[in-house]
């Protein structure tokens, strides 16, 4: 009875189990590597390559990157539910960020190499699952994008947009500023 609330829990709550069946669960959760992780460990690390999908069984982690002056910049805190290193299912490139260990976690690890060896139809979930997380960050880093742009780099970009169109290589921009109120 108890694995069976465990198990109802992590299909409600973690997005790339949706629309799994419990034996599908199962079957992904016998190819996945549970991991206990102390305080302050790196999980993974920005610019290397990985190959592991992790779901955050409980605990709290950092997501961070390299500024440009080298400094870290924290992107976001993942916490039971949350699920990272998704890219690492999709391509071979690089760790777009590292993920911390901001207190001691449980962690259920996936490494894409297993993929192959589940049926076509759970692999085909995962990956639309995978897909769909991977959709709503977009948007949200584009949302942020778009609010970064316009709080500190649009007068240059409209700047350099007006230099180009004077010269004939670039672009035509409205001949408005826009001007962002606080």
């Amino acid at each position: 009875m108890k694995n069976q609330q465990a198990m109802q829990r992590l299909l409600a709550t973690v997005p790339l189990f949706q629309g799994l069946s419990p034996e599908e669960l199962l079957l992904f959760l016998s190819h996945c590597r549970q991991q206990e992780i102390a305080d302050q460990v790196v999980v993974v690390r920005e610019g290397e390559h990985g190959r592991h999908l992790y779901a955050v069984m409980s605990g709290k982690l950092q997501v961070q990157r390299r500024g440009q002056a080298g400094e870290t910049v924290e992107l976001a805190t993942l916490s039971a539910g949350d699920v990272f290193g998704e890219l690492a299912l999709i391509d071979f490139g690089e760790r777009s960020a590292s993920v911390v260990s901001s207190e001691p976690c449980r962690l259920l690890g996936f490494d894409r190499l297993d993929m192959v060896k589940l049926p076509a139809e759970l692999a085909a979930k995962l990956y639309r699952n995978v897909g769909t997380l991977m959709a709503e960050r977009l948007r949200r880093s584009n949302s942020l994008v778009t609010v970064l742009l316009a709080q500190r780099e649009l007068p240059v970009l409209q700047d350099k947009a007006e230099a180009a169109e004077a010269d004939g290589n670039g672009y035509s921009m409205p001949k408005q500023r826009v001007v962002i109120r606080r």
